[in-house]
């Protein structure tokens, strides 16, 4: 199975200038069988 690798970054908010509308993510994961799970996310309107 794929690993997922989380990175983290510092950013220097005042040297990116104005920034456009973001749209709001919502994640959960869904218990399967086993030591599994799912997860899914809740983009705009879209569900994946």
């Amino acid at each position: 199975m794929a690993q997922e690798i989380e990175r983290k970054f510092l950013i220097d908010l005042n040297s990116l200038g104005p920034l456009p509308q973001g749209i709001r993510i919502l994640q959960g994961y869904i218990p399967t069988q086993g030591k599994t799970a799912v997860r899914i996310r809740l983009k705009g309107s879209r569900l994946f």
